[in-house]
């Protein structure tokens, strides 16, 4: 048993690489963005109760449809998700925010969690870089490859001790 978990495990790191590496198929099509953010926190609300995190969402009155490839963003959107709920192990607040601004989707993601040191956070795109004990650090690259195949924009803001905030520009649907 040991050795059939061991090989699975390998698969899916090996899968996880090969993903990253690979060019990706990318079928835009008009998209809610509201209605993504809602499903991925869907998604994830196991990890949010175990780990005693309160949601605050504040999504866009108005419409925020995108041109996306919605499966890839699910992905880019539910590992940036996942990241902040981890880094706040004892509990915290996971904010999410998403505004519609001129031609462009305004979403931030802002945990409560330990926040990374300016020096981590400029290597926190680099692949393989990782300030996680089991991690690959392929979730950060990878949602950036996301962000900008959509001709979008990501960034990242933390402080030590006060948290991390992810920030997110796309192209408004025309």
């Amino acid at each position: 048993d040991k050795i059939v978990t061991t090989i699975n495990h390998l698969i899916e790191r090996v899968e996880q690489i090969l993903g990253f590496a690979r060019p990706l198929s990318f079928t835009p099509r008009v998209g809610d963005l509201n209605q993504i953010v809602k499903d991925v926190l869907e998604l994830v609300r196991p990890q949010i109760m175990a780990n005693k995190v309160e949601v605050r969402l504040s999504l866009s009155e108005q419409t925020a449809l995108a041109m996306i490839d919605e499966s890839s963003l699910r992905g880019a959107l539910m590992n940036l998700i996942v990241n902040a709920i981890e880094a706040m192990q004892e509990g915290g607040t996971l904010s999410i925010t998403l505004e519609r601004a001129g031609d462009k989707l305004q979403l931030r993601i802002a945990d409560t969690g330990r926040g990374i040191s300016d020096e981590e956070a400029k290597k926190i795109f680099e692949p393989f870089y990782t300030t996680k004990k089991q991690g690959l650090g392929l979730g950060m690259p990878y949602a950036r490859k996301i962000i900008e195949q959509h001709s979008g924009t990501i960034s990242l803001s933390s402080q030590l001790g006060e948290g991390t905030t992810i920030s997110i520009a796309l192209p408004v649907a025309e």
